[in-house]
């Protein structure tokens, strides 16, 4: 389900940046009509999404018998708040490129800004193709999906900065898409298979590190640009590339260490 969600997603951002595309050339405030659809499909929800007051009001009444629930150690607290800090950094460099991916082509001189939001729609692509395929990635890399996604991202990302082909460029942006949509569905994935108070916590973790690399994600295009004097584009998606290459080594390193660490807890139980 979690693989599904993703790829719909990725499906609904095929879909509108397609049509922000062809809406740009009318101006550049009519794309902005887009988030209009956002109300129909709020009241579809209420609407239609059954209410969950019935289950809410039944897990609510007394019960008599004695639930146990697991409290997260440390060790377990460490690797979330390190997987959200991996996540939070991995967001802010996402979103930056998605920014920045119009302004790549104009200054490499491949592309407009047309050919700039098609190139956001081969992003939505890969991740429709990710949340699609997530189940059989997970099978072939299990533990270690995040780790090869960011290695992934990094190194795509990386073939953008050399890139002289629009078609290069637009792979790349698809494999950028997919290998993120590989990262979010998996830690969702490994947190809710844990025990209930990690599986909160983990999820509230992933959720706000996404909205907050998202939120900060101009800044930090700003603040790579005066820490190593960067006057264009290019410089700047290669800086982050290189910073995903250092965090995918920690990346395998952190995989390593926790499910060690789960592996060892199993055993003493």
């Amino acid at each position: 389900m979690i693989g599904l969600e993703s790829a719909f997603e990725g499906l609904g951002g095929i879909c509108l940046t397609l049509l922000v595309g062809q809406l740009l050339p009318l101006g550049w405030y009519i794309p902005f009509c887009i988030y209009g659809l956002a109300l129909p499909i709020f009241i579809a929800f209420l609407s239609f999404v059954p209410s969950d007051r019935k289950g809410l009001s039944k897990s609510r009444e007394p019960q008599f018998t004695t639930v146990s629930r697991s409290i997260p150690d440390k060790k377990s607290l460490q690797v979330l708040i390190v997987f959200g800090l991996f996540l939070f950094l991995i967001v802010m460099i996402f979103i930056h490129y998605n920014i920045q991916i119009t302004l790549l082509l104009l200054e490499q001189k491949i592309g407009n800004a047309t050919t700039g939001s098609n190139m956001l729609a081969f992003l939505g692509l890969g991740a429709f193709i990710a949340g699609f395929s997530f189940g059989k990635i997970y099978k072939i890399l299990g533990h270690y999906t995040i780790a090869c996604g960011i290695t992934l991202l990094g190194g795509a990302m990386w073939v953008t900065t050399v890139s002289q082909s629009i078609f290069l460029t637009t792979f790349c942006s698809m494999v950028i898409g997919f290998s993120f949509r590989c990262i979010m569905p998996y830690l969702l994935h490994i947190f809710t298979r844990q025990s209930e108070e990690i599986a909160k916590l983990g999820t509230t973790i992933v959720l706000i590190s996404y909205n907050l690399g998202a939120a900060l994600s101009p800044y930090e295009g700003s603040l790579i640009k005066e820490m190593f004097h960067i006057e264009n584009v290019r410089d700047s998606v290669l800086v982050n590339a290189m910073i995903l290459m250092i965090v995918s080594i920690g990346g395998f390193g952190l995989t390593t260490y926790y499910h060690k660490g789960l592996h060892e807890q199993k055993t003493n139980d």
